[in-house]
């Protein structure tokens, strides 16, 4: 068994006693599949989130689930509600673009620049995401997108209007 100390994405951490069942590599990141104890359940913990670690020698009975189970699983948490969303990129971020939306998404215009078509959770990680590009993307559709992503600029920008004079 493992003990931990998680982070979610709000910060708020929590300690753990999860049975580790495998690792994996999802979009740009390790997360391991474990049984934890607490919430009785296997749950996704990602590796960057993961603050302290102890291992116990417990041994524990190895769980039903698989691999393969949990991958679905995951997916189908990731399943909350989707936007298709329509991005316009600077060609100097195409190496980040093709890592994370692949090359089967991307469409290069005459002027260099990447058409992006994606289907995604909208949620604070890909306001996140999206902000991280700086001016180098542009939001074409859905509106009520480039409207959140402009206001949330927006604000960060009022933070070091200061600097400006």
């Amino acid at each position: 068994m493992v003990w931990l100390t998680y982070s979610s994405l709000e910060g708020d951490a929590e300690e753990r006693a999860v049975e580790p069942i495998g690792l994996a590599w999802k979009g740009s990141a390790w997360y391991l599949y474990a049984y934890c104890r607490l919430r009785k359940d296997s749950r996704t913990f990602k590796l960057s989130r993961i603050r302290k670690l102890r291992v116990d020698m417990e041994v524990f009975p190895r769980r039903k689930e698989r691999l393969v189970d949990l991958d679905a699983k995951w997916g189908r948490w990731k399943m909350r509600s989707y936007i298709t969303m329509v991005l316009r990129f600077h060609p100097r971020v195409r190496v980040r673009v093709e890592e994370y939306f692949g090359p089967e998404q991307m469409t290069v215009e005459e002027d260099g620049s990447l058409l992006v078509r994606s289907e995604h959770p909208i949620d604070t990680w890909l306001y996140g995401l999206l902000l991280s590009y700086g001016p180098d993307v542009r939001v074409l559709e859905p509106e009520l997108l480039a409207e959140e992503i402009s206001g949330q600029a927006g604000r960060v920008a009022e933070l070091y209007g200061q600097f400006s004079q």
